[in-house]
Formats: structure tokens, C-alpha cells, sequence
């Protein structure tokens, strides 16, 4: 499970990092996407700048769609699902979905995911200890004390 969502998060930061290169080329290539709309009388900063944040909104889930279709064509053809394994895909529109939350939440779950790899490793570690221990009659248990616990 770990290895899955790390790959899955791996992929995901990928793909987030290609929607975020592509809207900034559409925003140079349309400088009106990049200039903060300016304040009428009366009105405040958020309404003024309201339709610009909504087409940019509209680039970036249509970039993000479309890099999701782009992934999902692997060298078998189309096949509507992103490959994160042998045995798992995410369906293209839910990819596209999940690669539009930008690429700073999945660098944190692509940290999170390895450093959930790594207390893995270490718990497997401590209780392959344990059991040579008790397999050599040193005194130890062969059951693993509480404070080492398999993760799901």
C-alpha cells in the first residue's frame, strides 16, 4: 500500500508540475490572465479581480484534464486509467481532478508517503532483531514489545 501511494502521490506532483508549465504559458501567451484587475470606486480588490481568477481557474483544471487524457494514453492505447501499478489505475478525469490541487500539496503527501516507507522499513528491521534474538536464546522475546506495531 505505501509503494502504491507513494507512486500514485509520485505521479501526481509530475503531473501537477506539467499543468502548472502549462498555464503559465497560456498566461504569457494571454497577458490578460496575468494582470490583476484594478478596483472601480466602491468596489473592492477581490470582486475587481474575480473574472480573471475564474478563467485562470478554468485554464488550469482544462491543463489539468488534459494531462490526465495524455497520461492515461500509455503504450497499450487508451485505456482510461492512469497505470500507478500492475494492479491499480485511477480513471483519467479523477487524475485530472487530483493534479489541479497544484503541486505543493503533493510534495507534502509524496513526503509524507516516504517517510511512512521508512517507518515501515525500520519497525520490519526492529522485529527481525527481535525474533533473532529469541531464535538464538538470548533472553529476548520473539514477540515484538508494543512500541513496534505493523502498519496497515
Amino acid at each position: 500500500m505505501p509503494d502504491a501511494l507513494s507512486t500514485l502521490a509520485s505521479l501526481a506532483l509530475a503531473g501537477s508540475l506539467a499543468v502548472e508549465r502549462l498555464v503559465t504559458i497560456v498566461k504569457t501567451y494571454f497577458p490578460s490572465l496575468n494582470e490583476v484587475g484594478r478596483p472601480a470606486f466602491g468596489e473592492s480588490d477581490a470582486r475587481a479581480d474575480q473574472d480573471r481568477r475564474l478563467r485562470v481557474l478554468f485554464v488550469t483544471i482544462l491543463a489539468s484534464q488534459l494531462t490526465a487524457y495524455i497520461l492515461a494514453s500509455g503504450d497499450d492505447g487508451f485505456n482510461g486509467q492512469v497505470k500507478v501499478s500492475a494492479e491499480l489505475g485511477v480513471p483519467w478525469p479523477l487524475f485530472g481532478l487530483l493534479i489541479s490541487g497544484g503541486s505543493a500539496f503533493w510534495t507534502s503527501i509524496v513526503a509524507y508517503a516516504s517517510a511512512l516507507k521508512d517507518v515501515q522499513k525500520s519497525q520490519a528491521k526492529q522485529l527481525d532483531q527481535l525474533e533473532q534474538r529469541g531464535a538464538l536464546g538470548s533472553g529476548a522475546p520473539a514477540v515484538p514489545s508494543a512500541s513496534v506495531v505493523k502498519v496497515l
